[in-house]
């Protein structure tokens, strides 16, 4: 007296419900960006004004500033919120060759720091463009494929076009992105927005907000789990096995989704919430 569902209905139902879980897992990456925020990491010479940049972009005198080369000698981190989108910024030391032990260690954070950018900001001094080729040639290193180039003390060139400053980049970088090279300054305010901007558009879309989303790495690997039971569930539907035999994939693809969703709790979730929430008695 059961009724069972035809094996090519289930197939498609099967093949709707996976595709829905996929768009699920590609929210991942801006499920992260909104939950963290996107980071963004300055990078160049000593001098090139990279704090003084920072403290324009988040508005506040996070770093020191002075004239000697070499003052910031660590990571400096900061956050700020523009067009409803958080930055995680940091400040590096500048990447030059040297004897001094701490500034040496400041300049290889800065490289490993320049790895977990979103977005990389290449700051490259217009009064020094003598060093941008040596300066991008550490840039590229870093291989960094999203990177926003930020040619910096405009305010000393009352002159200069950014025409000619992106020909002069073309002659270094043989693939360039024309709308990733912005003319900035500590003092000009628009530089905040046009830096910001051009990180949201260089991150690509971001109008997650009003959809599902997915935004940690546990939610993350259970739609991942949950796609791949019900694709093995397909294969054996496919080659005619009965519909009973992958009943036990079925569960273990809906037990993985009632995880996402908190229905079903188990020793290894609560593990994973004390080890990323700081819980009070």
């Amino acid at each position: 007296g059961i009724d069972v569902v035809d094996t090519h209905v289930l197939i498609q139902k099967l093949k709707d419900i996976k595709s829905e879980v996929d768009q699920l897992n590609e929210t991942y990456k801006a499920g992260k960006l909104f939950k963290e925020g996107v980071k963004l990491v300055l990078l160049g010479k000593p001098n090139a004004g990279k704090s003084s940049l920072l403290n324009l972009l988040v508005q506040d005198e996070k770093a020191i500033v002075t004239e000697i080369a070499g003052t910031t000698r660590d990571v400096i981190e900061a956050k700020t919120v523009f067009g409803g989108v958080q930055f995680q910024l940091s400040n590096t030391a500048g990447l030059r060759e040297t004897k001094d032990q701490v500034e040496l260690i400041g300049v290889d954070r800065s490289k490993k720091e320049a790895l977990k950018a979103d977005v990389l900001c290449v700051v490259l001094g217009l009064d020094e463009q003598e060093t941008w080729e040596e300066t991008l040639s550490l840039a590229r290193t870093v291989g960094a494929s999203k990177t926003l180039y930020l040619v910096n003390k405009a305010d000393l060139f009352k002159d200069v076009q950014i025409d000619d400053v992106r020909k002069k980049l073309q002659s270094i970088i043989a693939r360039l992105d024309q709308k990733a090279v912005l003319l900035t300054s500590h003092l000009d305010l628009g530089t905040r927005s046009r830096v910001l901007n051009g990180a949201k558009e260089i991150v690509g879309d971001l109008s997650y907000l009003d959809q599902a989303i997915i935004s940690s790495a546990r939610q993350f690997e259970g739609a991942q789990y949950c796609s791949q039971m019900i694709e093995k569930s397909l294969a054996e539907l496919e080659q005619n096995i009965g519909a009973e035999f992958v009943a036990m994939y079925l569960k273990e693809a809906l037990v993985s989704l009632q995880r996402i969703l908190g229905k079903v709790y188990d020793d290894q979730i609560l593990d994973r919430v004390f080890k990323e929430f700081c819980l009070g008695k």
